[in-house]
């Protein structure tokens, strides 16, 4: 009975093992885009619609690059930059009405009296042309030196563009309010401080900190359903981090650290120290990671967010989940492949990849069902909208779909343009008319959300 008991046991065992087997993630290479002998120190990249990618060239050449046909357009309009160092045409990013205002962001290096900074920049693209190119930021104080610019942006729900602007390599300066050195910065789309920053009227702080205490950051990346900004920052020998960003917090460099200096020195005992927030997970020996980005999977938990992220010096591509904000699990992939620079999904849930050593940009494969940031759902219920496409007024057929409170609707990056709030009593058998005459022509995202759970579905207005 003993034996036969352990025996059950050892089964029941094995196949739990299996079954985590089977959950856990996969990453490999699908396809080689764009080859060694077809690009340049790529540094940064974004999609301006599922089928095509603007990426930049640390030398100072943007790119538009469209999957379907293979194709490769310079863009021109480009501003001058600093190529020393680290420097040069750094990250790319577009505004959320991208459809309508064809907002295009670039940061990049100049220098100046004092040696060089981080500067932010704006332009509309028409065609393959950037048109009245304008600066909205740059990092004070110049500083000597060519390293740890930072320089990655991202767009929060509300318009606010957030960026990473390191430390320079100076530890000090990222825990001075009094500069935009070793910070995340918040601006409105037009380069003007919001409000609200927790730093504005504050005698001797730059009024567009958002949080300081960071080393050198490049990556970023903002959840678009629940806007939290998460961000990794590279430590010296050992202490790179995976932070959650929040207005206000000192993140702790160099005064706290779970790293050393390059030489095996010690720059402080303390990992922790009251006012300094900790981070979700830390990397020690040190990856180097580079770029960020959220995964959206089928049948993932509640309040569990999936990442992948790009390594430098680890030379690898990682995907690292977390639940309730606090680490589960970190699995690596294509180890020594290259140097990972930056990482992506695109609006139809493919997963890219920016690489150094060889220079490339990949398409990545995985065992995991992406749905995109904006996909169903586990759980929510069946759910309809005809017309589609759609003139003026649709209809959501959501008889199924149970604890509705609110409808939601997006533009293609997931920018909310209006919100209904709604109850099962809204729905008159199980249908709610919609009104959208007054929005331009393009593709949207209607959302359809309960406590629970949610449901989208994509709608091409005529």
């Amino acid at each position: 009975m003993k034996k036969q008991f352990y025996f059950t046991l050892a089964i029941l065992m094995s196949v739990s093992v299996l079954k985590s087997l089977a959950q856990a993630p996969t990453l490999e290479l699908d396809k080689v885009l764009l080859s060694s002998n077809e690009m340049a120190q790529p540094w940064g990249m974004c999609f301006i619609s599922p089928n095509e990618l603007l990426f930049t060239e640390k030398s100072g050449k943007l790119f538009r690059y469209v999957v379907s046909s293979d194709t490769k357009t310079q863009i021109s309009g480009v501003p001058a930059v600093s190529t020393s160092g680290q420097g040069g045409l750094l990250d790319v990013a577009i505004h959320p009405d991208f459809s309508t205002n064809k907002y295009v962001y670039l940061s990049y290096s100049i220098s100046g009296s004092g040696g060089s900074t981080l500067a932010i920049g704006r332009a509309v693209l028409n065609n393959n042309q950037l048109t009245g190119f304008t600066e909205i930021f740059r990092a004070l104080p110049f500083k000597s030196g060519t390293n740890h610019y930072g320089s990655r942006l991202a767009f929060d729900k509300d318009n606010h563009l957030i960026l990473t602007s390191s430390e320079r390599q100076e530890q000090d300066n990222a825990q001075l309010l009094e500069n935009h050195l070793g910070k995340i910065i918040r601006l409105n789309d037009d380069g003007s401080v919001p409000s609200d920053n927790p730093y504005v009227g504050v005698s001797g702080a730059k009024p567009e900190i958002y949080s300081y205490g960071h080393r050198n950051m490049q990556g970023l990346v903002i959840h678009p359903e629940t806007n939290k900004i998460y961000a990794h920052e590279h430590g010296p020998m050992g202490g790179d981090e995976l932070n959650l960003i929040e207005a206000g917090n000192n993140y702790g460099w160099p005064k706290i650290t779970f790293g050393k200096n390059y030489d095996g020195s010690t720059i402080t005992k303390d990992t922790a120290k009251e006012g300094m927030k900790q981070p979700i997970r830390y990397w020690v020996p040190s990856i180097a990671p580079c770029g960020l980005a959220i995964v959206n999977v089928q049948n993932q938990q509640a309040n569990e967010v999936n990442f992948i992220l790009g390594a430098l010096a680890g030379k690898q591509i990682q995907w690292v989940k977390i639940k309730d904000d606090k680490h589960v699990a970190t699995y690596s992939f294509m180890q020594n492949y290259a140097r990972f620079r930056d990482v992506e999904v695109s609006p139809d849930g493919k997963i890219y990849a920016l690489t150094e050593s060889p220079n490339s940009l990949i398409l990545l494969r995985t065992n995991q069902v992406v749905t995109g940031l904006f996909e169903s759902s586990p759980n929510s219920g069946n759910i309809s909208l005809y017309p589609n496409p759609v003139t003026d007024i649709f209809t959501i057929d959501a008889a199924d779909f149970t604890g509705k409170n609110e409808v939601a609707i997006c533009n293609n990056q997931g920018k909310v343009l209006r919100t209904l709030l709604v109850t099962d009593n809204s729905f008159d058998s199980g249908k709610m008319k919609i009104d959208i005459s007054d929005l331009p022509s393009g593709m949207y995202l209607i959302i359809l959300k309960s406590k629970e759970s949610s449901k989208t579905i994509k709608c091409r207005k005529l």
